[in-house]
């Protein structure tokens, strides 16, 4: 896909990362070309009610709450660093951009390599999965 003449451009490889807490989308950008690379979803279990629930044995009745979500959360993250990595090298990328609520982007950061991290340039945080990646890019700069 071309980027429109509007926009400002990538006048180096670029890696742009949608991301929420759920899904992940990667694109490769240079000049006013952008091309999805890659995406990633771990959306979260829903436990039934015989998953979720327990009986005490003393009083004969009781729940309990679904279980974490930290455990699917940091998957995730590791998954798009370890991929944020692949594609850096692959594409031999030199900057890398995050459009991503910031907790999710520190989460990533925390699991990038030195090398690959020294590359963040940009990053808008928010949760854009919903905008057509054009406007997402807007917001970067």
């Amino acid at each position: 896909m071309l980027l429109p003449n509007d926009l400002q451009r990538f006048p180096h490889p670029a890696l742009i990362v949608t991301s929420d807490s759920v899904h992940a989308k990667f694109w490769f950008a240079h000049e006013l070309e952008l091309n999805l690379l890659d995406e990633i979803s771990m959306p979260r279990e829903r436990k039934t009610d015989d998953e979720t629930s327990f009986v005490n044995v003393d009083t004969g009745a009781g729940s309990s709450p679904e279980p974490s979500d930290d455990d699917r959360l940091l998957h995730f993250v590791k998954a798009v660093a370890k991929q944020i990595g692949t594609l850096a090298d692959e594409h031999k990328i030199e900057h890398l951009n995050f459009i991503m609520p910031a907790e999710i982007r520190h989460r990533v950061l925390e699991h990038l390599g030195g090398p690959v991290k020294s590359k963040e340039n940009l990053h808008a945080d928010a949760d854009l999965m919903k905008e057509h990646i054009v406007e997402a890019i807007r917001r970067l700069f």
